[in-house]
């Protein structure tokens, strides 16, 4: 019991600390980038964390998730086939999704906000609860983060990165004040998603996401 909770305060540690080693260091470049190529950085960092045995020894020992793992880490994250822009999805279609119609009683003003600049995250774990919740657990230890600013984003979105082979990449931009952004870059485990061909993804992406109020365009 004690060893297993050394290893939880251990992985709780180094993903604060590389929060705020990532956000200080964005801080500083004075170059700033496209939010795509922001986005780009969190799927490679995420491809590397799912690639690296010692990354993933230190958050789960789990035969379950070692099999995601696996698959995730089989995959060539290099260049994406395709990248789709996401709105952020609509808080009463998402509370309707969930089952919850009177989501809204009594939440303050302030936790409604921090409600919508949840939503994303909070929709793209919806597409990998549909695998069930060993894939969601392993799509939450590989999972990158950064804090930077561009000025490019004016409003919280998703980029959505698919792969020839691979699992898609799903980066949600949360938008702060002063073109500060907070991004998370995450593996979406959704079979139905990574199988489909290129000419079946947009039409998929309009089947899946409108049930949460969002909407797909593709990035030219």
């Amino acid at each position: 019991m004690k060893r297993k909770t050394t290893r939880l305060m251990l992985a709780a540690a180094l993903l604060a600390s590389f929060s705020i080693l990532s956000g200080c260091q964005d801080k500083t470049d004075g170059n700033e980038k496209t939010a795509y190529e922001y986005g780009m950085e969190l799927a490679t960092t995420a491809a590397e964390m799912a690639k690296n045995e010692n990354y993933g020894a230190i958050f789960s020992t789990s035969e379950e998730i070692k099999s995601f793992t696996q698959k995730i880490a089989a995959g060539n994250y290099e260049v994406p086939s395709s990248v789709y822009k996401i709105s952020p999805p609509d808080i009463e279609s998402l509370a309707a999704s969930l089952g919850m119609p009177d989501f809204y009683s009594g939440l303050s003003e302030t936790l409604l906000e921090q409600i919508n600049h949840q939503a994303s995250s909070v929709a793209v774990s919806q597409l990998t609860a549909s695998e069930g919740t060993v894939a969601l657990a392993a799509s939450s230890i590989y999972r990158a983060n950064k804090v930077f600013v561009c000025q490019e984003l004016e409003a919280d979105c998703i980029y959505l990165y698919l792969f020839d082979q691979g699992y898609p990449v799903a980066v949600t931009f949360t938008v702060g004040e002063n073109g500060a952004v907070s991004a998370t870059g995450s593996f979406v485990i959704c079979e139905e998603l990574q199988n489909a061909s290129a000419d079946e993804i947009p039409e998929l992406l309009n089947t899946l996401f409108p049930l949460l109020g969002c909407k797909a365009e593709k990035l030219p």
